[in-house]
């Protein structure tokens, strides 16, 4: 599997910033094709992959070659329109003095790759300041779009009384809409669960984004180094697990701009993102060896040795993503070795840790009790995990029939 995945991640890298050399593969390696496509679409690889086979590999198959071409066609006809549909939503909230700020992988093709459509995505994130939100849904409903979840605002946190629920912050709305092919994530807040000083708050990030303009439309988008700090804190959150994430972290290292590089590193320490970026580095150059400007480097020299478990983990999700679901002790695992290694403090560890354990919405939803029985959940969760895991492998199933 990590030699169809390494020529992935290769057809990525001479896709997205022409690096021929990397495709100087040895012909006499046997790739397997039904791992390469499913790589190539889970993690919407497809044009790299398509487009490399072309000009240098020739190693699918021609039915496999075809089925790949019409579905390159087809995601590549939904990221134009997808332009079309944003251009009408910027235009919507601009006309009522609200900024539409766009991030994630529109963002990112836009900033690093100098083409809105050229790196594969299949949906929308905006941010909307909080002092504005009120007007998301009448905005959107009057486009046609319909919330998701009959959501019509965000709250804080969900009220759950007991301390033995999860408490769910809810950070966006996600509307659909029936003539469209993808949905639009309307978040709140530009950095979510995360204590930062006050320069880095959504108003402010907002106040000092720039517009960019592309085929008659201006996408207003996060300046660079704000926009950097986002895609490493997002990355590190789900563990690199998209190879979308890490090319565009090695387009950013590969940015010749020393000024810029200076400035994002001064937001990673005052963000306390050290640790997040010495991870990246080391994902990097197991895949891809190039100079990291220097700023980055005093991190990864600092904690390289410390998060050799938190890379492997990394690793492990990245190669193996969505090929099959999580134990239970994996997802504690994931919890413990990966998710509060990166938590500054001793209580945010603790919530990080017991998570797991905690009554999910559903599970309360399906067996209600009052407050003082809530416990009996605690003792009942493993056969509800048991139960979704079930459901969902016999739907996967059936679906496969």
């Amino acid at each position: 599997m990590e030699k169809e995945f390494d020529l992935i991640i290769k057809c990525v890298l001479e896709q997205r910033l022409n690096i021929v050399s990397v495709l100087n593969f040895d012909k006499d390696i046997k790739y397997n094709e039904k791992e390469l496509l499913r790589l190539a679409y889970e993690h919407k690889a497809q044009i790299a992959l398509f487009q490399s086979n072309k000009m240098y590999l020739d190693i699918l198959s021609s039915n496999s070659n075809e089925n790949l071409k019409k579905n390159v066609a087809i995601s590549l006809s939904n990221r134009t329109l997808m332009q079309k549909k944003l251009n009408e939503i910027i235009k919507a909230f601009i006309n009522k003095d609200v900024t539409p700020l766009l991030i994630k992988g529109p963002a990112s093709s836009l900033q690093l790759y100098n083409n809105p459509t050229i790196r594969e995505y299949t949906d929308i994130d905006l941010v909307i300041d909080s002092k504005d939100f009120h007007q998301v849904c009448p905005i959107m409903e009057s486009l046609g779009y319909i919330e998701k979840n009959n959501n019509t605002n965000l709250n804080n946190y969900k009220k759950n009384e007991s301390i033995f629920m999860k408490k769910i912050k809810m950070h966006h709305l996600i509307f659909t809409n029936p003539n469209t092919p993808f949905r639009i994530e309307i978040h709140n807040e530009f950095f979510s669960d995360l204590s930062h000083p006050i320069k880095y708050n959504t108003t402010n990030i907002i106040k000092r984004c720039e517009i960019i303009k592309f085929n008659e439309i201006n996408y207003y988008s996060p300046n660079l180094k704000d926009h950097a700090l986002l895609l490493i804190l997002h990355g590190t959150k789900h563990a690199w697990m998209v190879i979308h994430w890490i090319i565009d972290i090695i387009a950013l290292f590969s940015i010749k701009d020393d000024e810029l590089h200076k400035s994002i590193n001064e937001g990673v320490i005052e963000l306390n993102l050290q640790k997040h970026v010495a991870l990246i580095i080391a994902i990097i150059k197991d895949f891809y060896d190039f100079d990291i400007p220097n700023p980055y480097i005093l991190h990864y020299n600092k904690y390289k040795d410390t998060l050799k478990k938190q890379k492997k983990i990394a690793k492990t999700k990245l190669i193996n993503y969505n090929l099959c679901s999580q134990s239970i002790w994996q997802t504690l695992s994931f919890s413990i070795n990966y998710q509060s290694k990166f938590a500054l403090k001793k209580k945010d560890k603790f919530k990080i840790i017991i998570n797991p354990f905690l009554i999910s919405e559903s599970d309360y939803k399906f067996l209600k009790l009052p407050n003082y029985l809530m416990w009996i959940h605690l003792l009942l969760r493993p056969f509800f995990v048991i139960n979704r895991r079930l459901n969902r492998n016999r739907k996967n199933n059936n679906e496969k029939k």
